[in-house]
């Protein structure tokens, strides 16, 4: 009886270490609130802008006919500003130098490329047009349509929606962009040390 007793003392015991001992942390309030966080629309779309031009870079990075290539490309909302941005960062090897007419005859060629690659170009000419397909594409639910969604949805995304060209080192930043339906370049450069 003393050796039952001991036994089953030593297993009541071993069940109580087991189960009172932590097995694993619970997350910080931090990781709980993003694990609670739900993604929205607006944040699928730009992930998939994003993988998208990734993509591209992949497939073929030359420009038009012009020595420049795309590096890297990115999609980001820029919120203190209203902008969504669908970006490359270019290079050229023989020719590091990046003006406001270099950029001017390139952006032309890069929105080109970018709806090419989209498949928009062949099917719409104007940019306007191929804009709104592109923002369908990313911006829209498969399959269904809510029906408490904006009308003007897809217009007012492409209102806010630019193409940048980004050029530069860490000394000299280059930056070309205008909206993606228009073509009206704004230029910068600054010295970034």
């Amino acid at each position: 009886m003393y050796i039952c007793s001991k036994a089953l003392l030593s297993c009541v015991f071993a069940v109580l270490i087991v189960s009172s001992s932590p097995v694993g942390a619970d997350p910080s309030p931090e990781i709980s609130w993003a694990m609670n966080d739900q993604i929205t629309l607006f944040d699928f779309g730009i992930q998939r802008l994003d993988d998208s031009t990734g993509d591209l870079v992949k497939e073929d990075n030359t420009i038009g006919e012009s020595e420049y290539t795309i590096a890297s490309g990115f999609a980001f909302y820029e919120y203190s500003e209203n902008k969504l941005v669908i970006g490359y960062f270019i290079d050229s090897r023989s020719n590091p130098e990046f003006d406001k007419a270099k950029c001017e005859a390139i952006w032309p060629q890069a929105r080109e490329k970018l709806f090419l690659s989209e498949g928009i170009l062949s099917v719409f000419s104007d940019p306007s047009k191929a804009t709104m397909t592109l923002i369908d594409r990313y911006f829209t639910h498969a399959g269904f349509k809510r029906k408490d969604e904006p009308q003007n949805l897809k217009e007012k995304i492409a209102e806010v929606t630019y193409l940048s060209l980004m050029h530069g080192d860490y000394e000299r930043q280059t930056n070309c962009e205008s909206l993606l339906s228009e073509g009206r370049i704004i230029f910068s450069q600054q010295n970034t040390n």
